[in-house]
């Protein structure tokens, strides 16, 4: 059986401290050198040392490669789609060489409409007629993912000649996309979803000891049956220090959704504080009406709700 390499190095670094020892002089017979021989062997590394960092420095691959992880090795692209086709002469021979090449995308197997290209690859090396491209990767931003929405025919141009027929692409390279995102491929549009809100526009007062005062509805009918995060903000003034506001949140039945309140420690416009909750409910398909009611606390002179107030309704999770 062969021996591993990390076994032959300690059996170069056992010989090598055998030889020492066999060839040491007696002990006592050192001559006036010895201080400056073993200083210089102390700054200068002996045989196994030196066969042990080689050793390292030749498997250091082996040691890194299981560090390399899935998650640290570069994804494909997301716009280009990697392509690979055979090149041979009239006769069938497979053609050697570098050669410029042109590539289009059509909606039609014959005539029909250019939907992207045509893009030149200036040097494509070809090697018993097999050769490589990225589609894409000669243009800026690549493949618009628009393209892919139908299958395609790729149409090749090599040395100036227009290959025939053209090549069906069917739509599943977009399916590669999902692999990756690239940069700036998702903006405020991609993220922006469907909400509903509603918001108070200007102060509405509360009489002393309002009870449940409703002073902000959201009217909504939900496309679907779906948990929805109920987003609510309220801000009030009071012109009683230490007093405080309360706010419900009650669907239209009168159901309790969520609560909190606005504590005021000051009066007047300094008093003036911003109490926020967000509450995630379960909604049927169909409308429904999201109220704010507000309870002015006993023995408070007044206090106002303020423009800003607002319910927001946001999709969540659909619920199975």
């Amino acid at each position: 059986m062969e021996k591993s390499l990390l076994f032959k190095v300690i059996e170069a670094v056992e010989q090598h401290y055998a030889e020492r020892r066999a060839s040491a002089p007696a002990q006592g017979a050192l001559s006036q050198s010895s201080c400056l021989h073993h200083l210089v062997r102390w700054f200068l590394p002996n045989g196994g040392t030196l066969l042990l960092v080689a050793a390292l420095v030749l498997t250091a691959n082996a040691w890194a490669r299981p560090l390399l992880s899935p998650a640290s090795a570069p994804g494909p692209s997301a716009t280009t789609v990697n392509y690979q086709g055979r090149l041979a002469d009239h006769s069938g021979n497979p053609l050697n060489g570098t050669y410029g090449m042109t590539f289009a995308l059509y909606d039609a197997a014959t005539a029909g409409t250019l939907v992207w290209g045509p893009e030149s690859h200036a040097a494509v090396p070809v090697s018993q007629g097999l050769f490589s491209v990225g589609l894409g990767s000669q243009t800026s931003g690549g493949i618009p993912t628009s393209v892919w929405n139908s299958d395609r025919y790729l149409e090749a141009t090599v040395g100036g000649e227009t290959l025939s027929p053209r090549e069906l692409i069917r739509s599943v390279p977009i399916a590669g996309m999902a692999l990756t995102v690239p940069d700036g491929a998702i903006g405020s549009r991609q993220m922006s979803p469907t909400f509903f809100q509603a918001a108070v526009s200007s102060d509405i007062q509360l009489p002393p000891g309002a009870s449940g005062q409703v002073v902000l509805e959201l009217p909504v009918t939900f496309p679907v049956a779906a948990t929805y995060l109920i987003f609510v903000t309220c801000i009030t003034r009071h012109d009683t220090d230490g007093m405080r506001i309360e706010n419900y949140i009650r669907d239209e039945s009168g159901n309790l959704i969520g609560w909190f309140f606005n504590s005021h420690p000051a009066s007047g416009i300094g008093g003036t504080v911003t109490g926020a909750t967000t509450v995630a409910h379960n909604f049927s398909a169909g409308a429904h009406t999201i109220r704010l009611a507000v309870e002015n606390d006993s023995g408070a002179t007044s206090g106002y709700v303020r423009n800003g107030t607002r319910i927001i309704a946001i999709p969540f999770a659909q619920v199975p």
